[in-house]
Formats: C-alpha cells, structure tokens, sequence
C-alpha cells in the first residue's frame, strides 16, 4: 500500500501539468460585416435631394446595427436644400447611422465653409434633416477675418454663418460694445456671426458675446 500511495503521488503534477496545458482563452466573437467596399463613394440625402457625398477608402456596413463605418480617411462634401455645395470636410474615419442618415466625423476632424470659416476637433457630428453641425468636445473656431475662439462645445449651421460656443475663450481683433455685452452675462452660450467678440487687448473673455 505505501508503494501505490507514492506512484499515485508521483502522477499528480503530470495530470495537473496537462489540464492546464490543454486549456485556452476563448475570444469574443466579432461579426463580420454585411457589406464592406474600397475607394468609392455614398450619397446621403433628404427626400431626394442630396445633403453630403462621403468619399471613403474603406467602408463596412452593419445592416442588424443600422450603421455605416469608414476608415482610413473620408471626405465629405455638404450641400444645403437648393442643391448648392455648402462646405467640406475632412477626417480619419467616420460613422453613417442608416435610419435618419446622420454623420458622425472622428479623428483630426477639419470643417471648412464655403465662407472660408474653419473649426477644428476630435469629433464633429452633422444633423442631416436640420443641416446642422455638432461637437461636444474641445473646438478650435477660426473666421474668415482670421479670429480664432476655442470653445467646449459648437454648433453652427453648414456655412457656419450662426454659430453657438459653450465657454468662449480666444484671439480676436473684432471691437465691441462691452456695456451690451455686460447686459447678457447671464446667458451661458455664445453666438458668433463671422466675427467674435474681445476686450481691446484682443482677448476674449468668457461668456456670452453675440455680434
């Protein structure tokens, strides 16, 4: 009996040495697309009109998800309801979401308006039924005068001629009347029509400046 206990013993490492051996990490599954394209191009549009022409060089749709992805770099071209180009934007990758058409914009997003107005961040999303554009994160403003507003959050329209910015703070050469703007301290946002508001050192100061 003292021989049988030793052998059997002797076999425990091995037995262990094997079971962990054969065991493996099991990865998640991720589904492929439904549909996936290089180099070519999609048209969103409302009620037949066109609204945005996204050139991609990678695309892969998820039909079950609704959405459409791009990477590799995209451009985009908007165009307002009388059909006429609007502005241009460029970015790494980007999202189409099928059911209403909108566009979310990642990665150095750079928007340009036909007015020469240019914002720049991380994330940029276009409303496609209202022709607006978003961002809630940190967005560098600059106008066609060459004015530049930093800001945590924008919204403006395509050609970027009515903007708002939560928390305004930049370089600007634009002169203003600084009793109306003392007058509007309690509103928290500010709209910008081209040109931006600043004391006469060129500083903007935070709060609400509207034109």
């Amino acid at each position: 009996m003292k021989k049988l206990f030793t052998i059997f013993c002797l076999f425990l490492p091995v037995l262990a040495c094997e079971d962990y051996s054969q065991s493996t990490v099991q990865e998640p599954k991720v589904p492929p697309p439904d549909q996936e394209s290089w180099n070519s191009v999609v048209v969103l549009t409302t009620l037949g009109q066109r609204t945005a022409v996204i050139n991609y060089n990678h695309m892969t749709r998820y039909l079950n998800k609704k959405q459409t992805k791009f990477d590799g770099g995209i451009i985009v071209d908007f165009f307002n309801k009388d059909g006429e180009h609007s502005s241009h934007l460029t970015a790494e990758r980007g999202i189409v979401y099928d059911t209403r058409r909108n566009f979310d914009a990642f990665g150095n997003v750079i928007f340009v308006s036909d007015s020469g107005s240019v914002l720049r961040t991380e994330e940029l999303r276009w409303d496609n039924i209202r022709e607006k554009v978003y961002s809630n994160v940190f967005s560098t403003f600059t106008t066609v005068d060459g004015d530049t507003l930093h800001g945590d959050s924008f919204e403006s329209d395509a050609r970027m001629l009515h903007v708002r910015i939560n928390q305004p703070r930049g370089v600007t050469h634009t002169q203003v009347d600084f009793e109306k703007l003392d007058s509007d301290d309690e509103m928290s946002d500010s709209t910008v029509q081209d040109t931006v508001a600043s004391d006469t050192s060129g500083t903007v100061q935070s709060g609400n400046f509207e034109q």
